[in-house]
């Protein structure tokens, strides 16, 4: 596991950013990445493996529901730009397509 802690905000007093990425004895990856908004370069979340990718380019709305009190019946986000994108081979090439968040 390689990580950086950091503090991306002028003047903040604590840290406000993450990039965590698991390295598996097998060749694969996984990570997680947190920047301020207005900052953010990078994805929010990913996982890179030798048959495919999953990128989260957003944050997942699921951490303000739950502060709001809200549960979804339906386990899966509806809103599409929340979705994530899975990159599959697709014979000599790759395809990609938008996979619903889940809520857990």
């Amino acid at each position: 596991m390689t990580a950086d802690v950091r503090i991306e905000r002028e003047n903040a007093a604590a840290d406000d950013a993450f990039d965590v990425t698991l390295h598996y004895s097998n060749g694969m990856r996984g990570g997680s990445s947190i920047q301020h908004p207005r900052r953010r370069s990078r994805h929010g979340s990913f996982l890179l493996g030798t048959q495919g990718s999953f990128v989260k380019q957003t944050f997942d709305p699921q951490e303000m529901n739950l502060r709001r009190g809200y549960i979804p019946v339906d386990k899966r986000d509806r809103a599409e730009e929340n979705w994530g994108v899975l990159t599959v081979p697709s014979g000599d090439s790759f395809g990609s397509g938008r996979v619903p968040s889940a809520h857990l």
